[in-house]
């Protein structure tokens, strides 16, 4: 199965995935979209031929995991698909974006003392829209229990700030139904 135009949920399968998760299953209702979980195992330096195996195991742990998310999302009537990608973390996701024109990449936020986070490198580097998934209340959502009141939409009027208006139209407000099951 291939998800179309996906919610993407970027994960490092650590405290924050349950939100990032919550938040990517919120937005794939709103859309009428599908998730896929994408878990990169980065890495500054090509590894060495010796620790091929151990990644491999790496690799065979987190998808198990993976698994799970999977499981509770199609529960909640969501298509869901999962990958482990070995790579550099950028390129990583911009090859993803590539292939699968998603419409929009949740992410977790966590600072580091020297260098910038790693959802600030991709905030200014991959063409997409992009949800950052930080705070109290944002860590504390769990699957079903987000709900967005507002959504804060700065534009530019750039045909950047033109998509994202419409992305966050279509976020803010479902389709509203006739009785004849048509749009109205």
């Amino acid at each position: 199965m291939t998800v179309q135009n996906p919610i993407i949920a970027g994960i490092d399968l650590g405290p924050g995935t349950g939100s990032v998760i919550a938040y990517s299953a919120y937005f794939a209702g709103k859309a009428r979209a599908g998730v896929k979980l994408l878990y990169v195992i980065d890495y500054l330096l090509t590894p060495p031929a010796y620790l091929a195996a151990y990644l491999e195991e790496e690799k065979k742990r987190e998808e198990s995991e993976m698994a799970i998310w999977k499981e509770r999302l199609e529960k909640e009537g969501i298509a869901v698909e999962y990958g482990v990608m070995l790579g550099r973390l950028h390129e990583s996701f911009a090859k993803v974006i590539q292939e699968g024109s998603p419409r929009l990449l949740v992410i977790g936020y966590k600072s580091h003392l020297i260098r910038p986070s790693t959802s600030e490198r991709l905030i200014k580097t991959l063409n997409v829209p992009m949800l950052v998934v930080r705070g109290k209340t944002a860590g504390a959502a769990s699957i079903g229990s987000v709900a967005i009141r507002k959504i804060l939409c700065p534009v530019d009027f750039s045909d950047n700030s033109k998509k994202a208006l419409l992305a966050a139209r279509e976020y803010a407000s479902p389709p509203i139904f006739s009785g004849r099951g048509g749009p109205r």
